[in-house]
């Protein structure tokens, strides 16, 4: 297999878009980048240990693989943003040479006014579109938040690494060693990049995947349990079951009944 391009983990372009209203969610962390804008009210997110209070007007920028929370303390409506590298890629080149050392920023009421025009709610809005909402938000971050000088975090092998799990990920074959060597590295080097670029280990965030995956076939009624389990690259049904539990802490029957907020809730990645 021929190592990837190191810049196909740029050309990721996927942003997703959603409305809260006093929302609740416990630590996690994922690979994408985040903003959190709100719009009403007062939401407390909590990024690395550092509780912030975002009030109306402004928002919060979390970096890829940064454990995070929220807590509504009282009402408040926001809105959630995650987006890929490759939706704003000169944004993410200025964050890999440094680290957020502040992140509250104002987000007036135009760009509130864009992601409604822009950003539908029932599918995955085109990069054109997401970029209309994205850059003007991202060039008010740089205005407004401070980026100390560090070592690249995000090697280009990593983000390959990312990039390669997240096409692959259904495939039962995928492994530390295939994705290695997908990426030109050896599975220890891997390991270790994970380890210090995602702070959680390779399987954890490939189990991760693909029970997001079996998520979104479950949403279909017809679906069956034993079709999500093998259509997401799990290999029994018995470790399918086991890792939907580690995940989301139910099992996928139980998570079937649960409410849109709660099953948001608890599909992350928890450390």
């Amino acid at each position: 297999m021929q190592p990837l391009d190191t810049d196909t983990a740029l050309r990721c372009e996927q942003t997703d878009h959603a409305l809260h209203q006093n929302v609740q969610c416990c630590a996690h962390v994922h690979a994408r980048m985040e903003i959190i804008a709100v719009d009403e009210g007062t939401l407390h997110v909590t990024v690395s240990g550092r509780e912030y209070a975002v009030e109306q007007g402004s928002g919060i920028f979390v970096a890829p693989f940064e454990a995070h929370s929220f807590c509504s303390r009282t009402p408040n409506h926001c809105r959630i943003l995650e987006f890929s590298t490759g939706s704003v890629p000169a944004f993410f080149e200025r964050l890999r040479s440094g680290t957020p050392e502040s992140r509250i920023f104002p987000v007036p009421p135009e760009c509130f006014a864009l992601m409604d025009k822009f950003l539908p709610y029932d599918r995955r809005p085109d990069i054109l579109h997401a970029q209309a909402v994205l850059l003007p938000l991202c060039c008010i971050l740089c205005d407004h938040i401070r980026f100390a000088p560090a070592a690249p975090r995000y090697e280009d092998s990593f983000l390959a690494a990312l990039d390669h799990i997240d096409r692959c990920c259904t495939q039962p074959e995928l492994t530390l060693e295939s994705t290695a060597a997908a990426v030109g590295l050896h599975p220890v080097t891997l390991s270790k990049k994970f380890a210090r670029s995602a702070q959680v280990g390779f399987h954890t965030y490939l189990r991760h995947r693909r029970t997001v995956h079996a998520v979104q076939l479950l949403e279909d009624p017809a679906c069956t349990v034993t079709e999500a389990a093998f259509l997401s690259g799990f290999g029994s049904l018995r470790s399918f079951n086991r890792a939907f539990a580690q995940v989301t802490g139910l099992t996928p029957s139980q998570f079937r009944r649960l409410s849109e907020t709660e099953k948001n809730r608890r599909l992350t990645l928890f450390i």
